[in-house]
């Protein structure tokens, strides 16, 4: 029983629904290729899926069209002599012919759609150059002002890094990295107040800006203001328990103030949690050592001797702490440094 369709209109609207299904996906691919990768590895496989949907189907058509001919054909060479003549005649006068015209019009549909689909593909390439020139220009020229500014501060140039921070923050005056930046500046040239200001307008945009937290807290031991930098420590401990640099630095307030027992507590909690250098491992074996804890203090000693070869007051402890032969070689470090710095 026949439904009234016709198999070779349905494979040829396939054809043209798993096209445009491909391109749209091709154009999700544009647009959103600059937030994940992800995107666009799976628009991109998906569209080339369905683009051999597409000519699959317009294959099948083509076959289906030349068997359904092919068909006819052959039910019209049983009707008669006549017509079987007719039909031979017909048929050699086609071999003789250079191209057939149904295979010529096959060919044409197929470089339309060759064409089609690199018109598509090109406008895609087009879309995504256009929004990195659009979009991304400013993004870039912020970054590179931002990797000037880091580069002449670490080299001491601070009026050049300022004025890059100050570049990145003229297009986004919310950058934290950039706030903080000019927060370093101030501390490294002593100007705690106004560190201390510039540390403030980074944490007035992310409270939770760990980095700026700290280096607030940083100034204010400067500043021996040792209430404040606890303050600002405990704080940060609150708001990011795993930035242990704070651990160390309330130890160093604590330390400062002579209140050796909670400073060991904190420097013990730093160096617990990884912090790990010469003078948490110096300062924690004097504490040790102050407790008559030798064999702990000898060995966060010869640690902080691990970081830094050249702490004369180490190699003097050491000497002292082996007697003997033992004990020989600090004593003789300490001797060659000592007569090396005069």
């Amino acid at each position: 029983m026949n439904d009234g369709s016709n198999p070779t209109h349905r494979s040829s609207q396939k054809s043209r629904t798993y096209f445009i299904v491909g391109f749209a996906l091709l154009l999700v691919m544009g647009l959103t290729w600059s937030l994940d990768d992800s995107f666009v590895y799976t628009s991109l496989g998906a569209a080339v899926f369905f683009f051999f949907l597409a000519y699959h189907s317009r294959q099948r058509t083509a076959a289906s069209s030349s068997h359904r001919r092919q068909s006819t054909r052959q039910q019209a060479q049983g009707q008669g002599d006549f017509s079987s003549l007719f039909d031979s005649l017909k048929n050699k006068q086609k071999q003789h012919s250079p191209r057939p015209r149904v295979q010529s019009q096959q060919m044409e549909n197929s470089r339309k759609f060759i064409m089609l689909v690199m018109l598509f593909i090109g406008s895609i390439f087009l879309i995504i150059i256009l929004s990195i020139v659009l979009s991304d220009g400013p993004d870039y020229e912020a970054t590179n002002f931002f990797n000037k500014a880091e580069e002449a501060r670490y080299s001491g140039n601070y009026d050049s890094a300022e004025f890059y921070y100050r570049k990145v923050l003229a297009e986004n005056p919310e950058d934290l990295n950039s706030l903080n930046g000019l927060g370093i500046i101030s501390l490294d040239q002593q100007r705690y107040d106004m560190a201390i200001s510039q540390f403030d307008d980074a944490l007035k945009v992310d409270p939770d800006y760990e980095y700026a937290r700290y280096n607030k807290a940083l100034t204010y031991y400067y500043q021996k203001n040792y209430r404040m930098s606890l303050g600002e420590s405990f704080n940060l401990l609150k708001r990011s328990p795993d930035y242990y640099d704070a651990m160390q630095l309330a130890g160093d307030n604590y330390y400062d103030q002579q209140r050796y027992d909670s400073a060991k507590y904190w420097y013990d909690e730093g160096y617990n949690n990884g912090v790990r250098n010469a003078w948490i491992c110096h300062v924690l074996g004097y504490l040790y050592d102050r407790n008559n804890e030798t064999p702990r203090a000898i060995e966060l000693y010869r640690e902080a001797l691990s970081y830094d070869s050249t702490k004369v007051d180490v190699y003097v402890r050491l000497g002292e702490l082996y007697p003997g032969i033992e004990g020989d070689f600090f004593r003789a470090k300490a001797r060659e440094l000592q007569q090396s710095s005069n």
